[in-house]
């Protein structure tokens, strides 16, 4: 009981109040501001660097680190003193008390200089974002506010990276010009290019944010579902977003979409070639105009990312009479461009991939 007591004794002790310099010194920080110097401080950050050490100081080491750093300050004859001189005191207090502690000092001392230089680099690039803008990516159009902010981050998470998962010599190459290491800006919270399973998300419908989506029941329903989907998918990833086999994926809904126009025009009293005809047209209508609506969609809504995400789907291999319809309409929708009339041009997303 009698040494639990002391401890706690020893732990409360203020050997500010103890040991004291021998005139009124301030230390001076590194932003300028001042503070009047106590001894206690230094004893509350050497124990930090002594626990990050994994050891414990005694008393009698307390009291001989306050001696030595009191003695030291009472020596420099100023009545201020900046704080680097300050640290290397106390790193040399340490360096006679106990050597392992100011090596973890010492450690992390030059960790937080680091972060000093990180942000400043990380500053530097944020104000050049803010004013000039970035050309590193195509896809990101730096004028928009929120690609400025995500960029800006970027520069963050790319200095982390740097910092915490890239060893010296793959730094070094790296400055070199031996390796480059794309994408830096996102390796650290998420993952690299996705083949994204529309159809399962799509199959008995799925939840996205806070909202549930039922399974499309028609093909216009599903191009916009896709398109909500893939947008918000992709932004939670860097590199490339694939959508594999659309023609298969959209070929039940398409069914779907004629089964429905069929049954209207027969409803009608209009005669069955002729109702087959229009329910296909009805069809051909829809596939045209979901495929203009994502090419509008994913060459204008940036996602939260910041960017336009890199936006490839495959096609070719159904040979349902929906599957190639859908192949073929996509391609002729591509080819015909998108713009004012008679200055059309071929969009960027999505890339087409047999």
């Amino acid at each position: 009981m009698s040494s639990n007591f002391e401890h706690a004794h020893e732990e409360n002790e203020d050997y500010g109040k103890k040991f004291r310099p021998d005139r009124e010194i301030y230390v001076v920080k590194k932003d300028g501001s001042k503070e009047l110097f106590n001894v206690q401080k230094v004893i509350s950050a050497v124990g930090k660097s002594a626990y990050r050490a994994l050891t414990k100081f005694t008393r009698e080491e307390k009291e001989q680190i306050c001696r030595y750093v009191v003695e030291k300050v009472n020596e420099l004859e100023v009545a201020e003193v900046p704080i680097p001189i300050m640290h290397n005191i106390v790193e040399s207090a340490l360096e006679q008390v106990k050597p392992v502690v100011a090596k973890s000092y010492r450690d992390y001392r030059n960790y937080k200089q680091d972060f000093v230089r990180m942000l400043d680099d990380v500053y530097k690039k944020s104000q050049s974002i803010m004013y000039i803008g970035d050309k590193e990516n195509a896809n990101t159009d730096s004028a928009l506010v929120s690609t400025k902010r995500s960029l800006i981050f970027n520069q963050l998470n790319k200095e982390l990276y740097q910092k915490f998962f890239l060893t010296t010599e793959e730094i070094q190459a790296c400055r070199d010009g031996y390796i480059y290491v794309h994408d830096m800006s996102a390796r650290r919270d998420t993952m690299n290019c996705c083949l994204f399973d529309v159809q399962s998300v799509l199959t008995g419908g799925f939840e996205m944010g806070n909202i549930w989506y039922n399974e499309p029941k028609t093909l216009d329903v599903a191009f916009d579902v896709i398109g909500d989907i893939v947008l918000s998918a992709a932004s939670q990833q860097y590199g490339g977003f694939t959508v594999p086999s659309v023609d298969l994926i959209l070929e039940p809904y398409a069914e779907k979409s004629y089964n429905r126009a069929l049954a209207k025009y027969e409803r009608l009293g209009i005669a069955a070639d002729v109702a087959e005809a229009e329910a296909l047209a009805d069809v051909q209508k829809e596939f045209e105009q979901g495929f203009q609506g994502w090419e509008y969609k994913f060459n204008t809504v940036a996602s939260s990312r910041g960017d336009y995400p890199f936006i490839t789907v495959t096609a070719g291999t159904g040979t349902g009479k929906f599957a190639k319809m859908a192949t073929i309409t996509m391609l002729d929708v591509r080819r015909k461009g998108q713009g004012k009339k008679d200055h059309k041009k071929p969009v960027l997303f999505p890339k087409i991939v047999f």
